[in-house]
Order: C-alpha cells, then sequence, then structure tokens
C-alpha cells in the first residue's frame, strides 16, 4: 500500500492507496458512471447494449459466468482469480470487501428513506413492498418467488380478521397460520391470513376456537 495518496501528495488513509479526499471523489465518479450507462442501457464493460433484465450484454455475461465457473472448479476466488482461503467462492480480502461495501450501501439507503436492497422507498424499518413480501414469502412458503401470492393474498384481505382494523402494509401488519405450525399447519397459501400484529401477537399457537375463548374469559374477567 501507498503511504501516500496515488492521485495527489496528501497522506493515504490507513490500508488504502488513496486519501479520503480522492476515495470519495473516485466513489462519486464511479456511481455516475454506473447511473449513466444503466440509464443509456448500455453494457457496463463494452458499448453494446445490455441485455434485458442485465447491466452486461449477452457476451460480456457469458464471458463473466464461464469466469466464475472457471475459477470455482479451480479453488480460486471468483471475483479476483487469487488462491481462495475460505469456504465461500470469494476470497477473505474479496469478501470482505464486498461485505463493508454492502453494508454501506445498506446505511445509506436507510438513511435516505429507501429500501435496504434497491432504491424504492421503503414501507417499513427497511423494506419495500417487493422486498417486504419476498422476505416474508421466504420466512413463511420457504419460497422468495412466492411474494406475489402475498400481495395478492393482501390486495383481496386487507382488513384484520379478528380486530376489523384496517391493515396497512409495513406498518401493523403480520402474517397469521389459521392451524399452527405447532399443531400440524403447513406454510401454504391457504393458511395464511394477514392480520393486525398486536392481535397475532396474542394469538401465538392458539387454534381459532381456542382463542376467541381466551377472548371471552378476558372480556368476562374485566366486566
Amino acid at each position: 500500500m501507498y503511504s501516500k495518496c496515488k492521485s495527489c501528495s496528501k497522506k493515504a488513509v490507513a490500508g488504502k492507496n488513496y486519501c479520503q479526499y480522492h476515495i470519495e471523489y473516485n466513489s462519486k465518479r464511479a456511481k455516475e458512471r454506473y447511473r449513466k450507462l444503466k440509464e443509456s442501457g448500455r453494457c457496463l464493460t463494452c458499448p453494446n447494449p445490455a441485455k434485458d433484465g442485465s447491466l452486461l450484454c449477452e457476451n460480456c455475461r457469458g464471458k463473466k459466468l464461464d469466469n466464475y465457473s472457471e475459477n470455482k472448479n479451480k479453488g480460486l476466488c471468483t471475483q479476483c482469480g487469487e488462491k481462495n482461503d475460505t469456504n465461500h467462492v470469494k476470497c477473505s480480502k474479496c469478501h470482505n470487501r464486498w461485505a463493508d461495501n454492502t453494508r454501506k450501501q445498506r446505511e445509506h439507503r436507510l438513511k435516505n428513506g429507501l429500501c435496504s436492497y434497491c432504491d424504492e422507498p421503503r414501507i417499513s424499518s427497511c423494506y419495500c413492498k417487493e422486498h417486504l413480501l419476498k422476505d416474508l414469502a421466504r420466512t413463511h412458503l420457504k419460497n422468495r418467488n412466492g411474494f406475489d401470492k402475498l400481495d395478492k393474498l393482501f390486495e383481496n384481505q386487507n382488513i384484520c380478521p379478528y380486530s376489523g382494523k384496517k391493515l396497512v402494509l409495513g406498518v401493523n401488519t403480520s402474517i397469521d397460520h389459521k392451524i399452527p405450525k405447532s399443531k400440524g399447519g403447513e406454510n401454504k397459501i391457504e393458511n395464511l391470513q394477514w392480520v393486525y400484529r398486536p392481535v397475532n401477537t396474542m394469538k401465538q399457537d392458539f387454534m381459532e376456537e381456542e382463542f376467541f375463548e381466551l377472548i371471552k374469559t378476558i372480556y368476562k374477567n374485566i366486566n
């Protein structure tokens, strides 16, 4: 590593090749270039148009996948091609750099009111609508691709069946298993329903009939 910045004579940040100013400057330039290329629909690595839904053209994407597979089969880091000293597909240096960049990117997005995974406005503490539903689908349906089923379920049932309260996705909602998993209930869309979060906390693993009996007992004792 350089003791002085590669772009000026100032002292470089410890473990880096640049001073703090040029680290931020180069980061801004890279982000601006990335944004312009993404808007233009061009491949990030060559002048050809990017493939639909990708940031690379078909040729560059094929080369990247081939290089990834080749390095992985040889036990090398899929990022830099050096010897891999971890159980991941990346070496420790590349993995740590990726994790650090991901953490900083998520912190920046959250600070600006965006989803931690994309640049869409968030509707919960850290997710946009799509990523919130994907996270819930992974938990309750064991498949992130089932998020559209949860979305349709919410469209058809946005009132809590127990309290009658209007449900606001990402604010006061929770997913309830009609038949609790502890009593044989399955992670299928037919066994799921959207409910008011405090109600679901209270229901826990009661069957619906048991829950109603509990409510009646509570009401009777306070009146």
